[in-house]
């Protein structure tokens, strides 16, 4: 979870795992010269993703929650050349600046039903891992119990 770079250019994806967007610390995402058609919905999950290169693949659109990742929009390093995007203002809105297509975005989600409300991840307990010592102190009141059952069906025979 810890994870800030990850390359996976020239790999032949045909798409990116949901499960990336549980990434937290992501900041850069490159994954250029695949086959990608679409990003996860949950890509606004990312925010503090700087760069995304997704050049070179068969997007035909953005998930709106990236209007979400500010750090992305605003520092310009989102790369979308060499995509079939459809969307004609969607492009107007990239080619202008990051402002005008986090503005844009955030239009398409407010249209769809506003900001999503993740999900935690699956991999989260709510509950703490028990430590060594807790595991140590269950096995001496096992080892403690089991003996004085043994004891005490000895004093029974």
């Amino acid at each position: 979870r810890r994870l800030k770079i990850f390359r996976a250019n020239y790999c032949n994806l045909p798409r990116l795992p949901n499960e990336i967007t549980y990434l937290f610390q992501l900041e850069q995402l490159e994954v250029s010269n695949n086959t990608i058609q679409e990003l996860p919905k949950e890509m606004g999950r990312l925010i503090n993703m700087i760069t995304l290169d997704v050049s070179n693949n068969k997007l035909s659109s953005l998930p709106p929650s990236l209007a979400l990742c500010l750090r992305l929009l605003t520092s310009n390093k989102l790369k979308l050349i060499g995509n079939p995007i459809q969307d004609g203002n969607l492009v107007m809105a990239y080619k202008t600046s990051g402002e005008a297509l986090m503005e844009y975005l955030e239009n398409l989600l407010t249209k769809f039903g506003g900001y999503p409300k993740y999900d935690p991840p699956p991999f989260i307990s709510l509950r703490p891992l028990p430590t060594w010592n807790d595991t140590f102190q269950y096995e001496e009141k096992k080892n403690i119990s089991q003996t004085h059952s043994r004891n005490n069906s000895l004093n029974q025979v």
